[in-house]
């Protein structure tokens, strides 16, 4: 199912990737950063909660700190991408793109990573099953979306 979703995204896309292939180079980087980045902050998140450091009433603080991490991280791996992607393949605007998009996804993979444990466990379920095929799920999709739709706004396509 999920990887059926992924690829409607890139169906839905088919116009934009034709026109600049290069951008088909960093969808594997753009995923991985996302996942990666994802199931690393829900695994802080629910070993918080089961050692007892983190409760439901201080969450706000835990995904505010998850969603600083995530902004350094993103304009970290942003940067270096944007920097190996402008000589490396696709030229400066490919990897503007692909900087962009990287860090909207590391931001938006900490969130979910952050508050997807922490709503599986108001609602009784175990975030430890459930959250990392979840947030892969959920972050191949967007971060596919994000990426293109980025694309096709600062590309013009």
């Amino acid at each position: 199912m999920a990887l059926f979703l992924s690829a409607s995204v890139v169906a839905a896309f088919e116009e934009t990737l034709t026109a600049i292939v290069a951008l088909a180079f960093f969808m594997p980087v753009l995923i991985g950063c996302g996942g990666n980045t994802g199931t690393q902050s829900a695994t802080l998140v629910i070993r918080a909660i089961a050692i007892g450091d983190l409760s439901l009433r201080n969450w706000f603080g835990v995904v505010k700190r998850e969603l600083l991490v995530g902004l350094l991280l993103g304009v970290t791996l942003g940067g270096v991408l944007w920097l190996w992607s402008s000589f490396w393949k696709g030229g400066a605007a490919v990897g503007q793109v692909a900087g962009m998009s990287v860090i909207i996804i590391v931001l938006l993979a900490n969130l979910i990573g952050s508050l997807l444990p922490i709503i599986l466990t108001k609602i009784k379920l175990d975030p430890a099953v459930v959250s990392n095929p979840l947030i892969t799920t959920l972050l191949d999709a967007t971060g596919l979306l994000i990426y293109f739709s980025i694309a096709k706004w600062w590309l013009k396509f």
